[in-house]
């Protein structure tokens, strides 16, 4: 149904296809009939009857815009595809359907008990951020987003990872992608994030404490922040050349081709923190807790040394909603459409 609108802002009603008299406005009463008096511009009627104010609400209710359609990438785009969104210029991936074990499995002498106990998971494919929001990106929603700078260090190089934010913020960037980006935009949950990390490997990482190799996919506390800031620490046994954080893309990709899933920036996840749910986590596309307190945070820094739990792909660790840490940021995940 076409809407005409008059000069004043009220729709047109007669041209809509209402019952009103030709003789009479369908506001009703005589005097608060529009008339292109005052210079041409309508008049708004002073007094509306019941049934008329009904028409009016009606009516401009029938005016409304329809609510967009999110848009999501084909869902038949193979797995491995990339997809770049214009406007923020993000690039997702195409996360292929499968099934893990989620956690750290017996087997494992390092395993910590929040990494258990370990439990099966079905994932539907989605397509996940490639890399870390940069702060470049994330300016465009939140111009004065300041990441801050850490031992002497300026964090908000535009393609640095966005951090020192919270988690209502990372949140609040994805809610805008839906609703002025278009795009059906979310934080991945925990599962998705520990399945996209692995890449199809269940080992935890890296392989047979192949550090070199480690160092080639990831930013850790190395040799290289040793160098640079002379801290007593035990680092890992390699040099990365960035004694802090490097700019998203600087390493090589995992096996589903993602970037900096473990180290350079540790990454908000959708899921509420609930160290019991592992136990009674659903098989398939597991969300996370009903309600909580604090939210989950996943993969390794360039502060942390892989001696710390915290770069492995099973462990989860938390924060409150409003914490801000200038080595935490998040990056996009667009789930599978709604059936």
């Amino acid at each position: 149904m076409e809407c005409h609108v008059s000069p004043s802002g009220f729709p047109n009603l007669s041209e809509m296809g209402t019952d009103a008299p030709p003789e009479r406005h369908p506001f009703g009463a005589k005097k608060g009939r529009l008339s292109p008096s005052r210079g041409g511009k309508d008049v708004i009627p002073r007094r509306i009857s019941p049934l008329a104010g009904l028409a009016l609400a009606w009516s401009l209710a029938a005016c409304q815009p329809p609510t967009p359609r999110l848009w999501h990438p084909p869902e038949t785009a193979p797995p491995g595809s990339e997809w770049v969104e214009p406007r923020t210029g993000l690039v997702f991936v195409r996360i292929p359907a499968g099934c893990f074990m989620m956690g750290a499995e017996d087997w494992d002498n390092n395993r910590q008990w929040e990494e258990t106990p370990a439990h099966p998971v079905c994932l539907s494919p989605f397509w996940l951020g490639r890399f870390e929001v940069t702060n470049r990106q994330f300016a465009l929603w939140h111009p004065d987003h300041d990441s801050g700078r850490f031992l002497g260090l300026d964090l908000n190089g535009p393609e640095l990872p966005v951090v020192n934010i919270t988690w209502q913020e990372a949140e609040g960037f994805a809610r805008w992608m839906r609703e002025s980006v278009g795009v059906n935009a979310a934080l991945p949950t925990e599962a998705q994030w520990e399945y996209a990390a692995r890449g199809g490997l269940s080992p935890q990482w890296p392989p047979n404490d192949d550090w070199e190799e480690a160092c080639r996919h990831e930013n850790l506390q190395d040799e290289s922040y040793l160098r640079r800031y002379k801290a007593r620490i035990y680092p890992v046994p390699c040099a990365d050349g960035y004694p802090s954080v490097a700019p998203v893309g600087s390493f090589l990709p995992n096996r589903f081709g993602l970037n900096d899933m473990l180290g350079n920036a540790s990454e908000w996840v959708a899921d509420w923190r609930d160290p019991y749910y592992y136990r009674h986590s659903p098989v398939h596309d597991p969300r996370g807790p009903e309600r909580g307190t604090r939210k989950i945070v996943r993969g390794g820094d360039w502060h942390k040394s892989d001696a710390e739990p915290t770069t492995r792909f099973s462990f989860p660790i938390d924060g409150p909603l409003g914490a801000r840490d200038p080595v935490r940021g998040f990056r996009v995940a667009l789930p599978p459409p709604a059936p």
